[in-house]
């Protein structure tokens, strides 16, 4: 299998489902690949899923009746799956959360950190950056986080008298414990240099033996899902 990239398009349009069928169908003209398109892989937006059956028919989906023309993404699924696991522990991830933010916020604190850790003959600590549209980096975050739990907490305490309870701290390190397949799996739909199509099945079945020991954690992917 190989994957290239054709048509690397600047599109500074509204992204309305239009707009987007419009730039796809000038593509595929461009490059002569009408009624050549076997899958199309969109990731799981309204206007996105509305293009489809525009595209369906300019293709003419005949391969297999057009069943696997369109291919939802993976990746962001499950992205939308952590994030709402993740959600229902924003307790305890919002206060660690803001005792980070409270440390890079101010030059002063961040230095007094790096001295309190300094004294204890602790490496310096710089914790990655939290982005709200990738859920692996909360996860990033945490890890961290887990390897300064027995100073982090104590630091804010003394310095800005800044509570994180022990359970907060026992809640990440669940998190930690239980993320990792989730991350290998996003790790492995994300890659950019070759396809991960034939990946799919391996990982969706490491998670699905992952859930036979956490029925719980099914529940609530089955509940996003619907």
């Amino acid at each position: 299998m190989h994957k290239r990239v054709l048509a690397f398009r600047e599109f500074n349009d509204r992204h309305t489902a239009d707009n987007i069928y419009i730039l796809i169908e000038r593509i595929l003209i461009e490059y002569n690949l009408i009624g050549k398109v076997f899958i199309v892989g969109f990731d799981n937006a309204s206007n996105n899923t509305t293009v489809i059956p525009r595209l369906r028919e300019l293709c003419g989906a005949s391969t297999l009746m057009g069943r696997f023309f369109h291919q939802r993404c993976a990746c962001h699924i499950l992205n939308l799956c952590v994030q709402d696991g993740l959600a229902a522990l924003r307790n305890a991830l919002e206060v660690v959360k803001g005792g980070i933010k409270l440390i890079w916020a101010s030059t002063p604190l961040k230095m007094q950190w790096w001295q309190y850790l300094k004294d204890r003959r602790v490496n310096d600590c710089v914790f990655p950056k939290d982005l709200s549209i990738r859920w692996n980096s909360t996860y990033n975050l945490i890890q961290v986080l887990i390897r300064y739990k027995d100073h982090f907490p104590a630091f804010l305490r003394q310095s800005c008298n800044y509570i994180i309870n022990t359970a907060d701290i026992d809640t990440c390190e669940k998190i930690v414990n239980v993320l990792p397949y989730f991350n290998n799996a996003t790790q492995t739909f994300s890659h950019v240099y070759k396809p991960t199509a034939n990946e799919f099945f391996v990982e969706a079945v490491n998670l699905a033996g992952f859930f036979v020991n956490f029925p719980m954690l099914l529940t609530l992917v089955i509940f996003v899902i619907s």
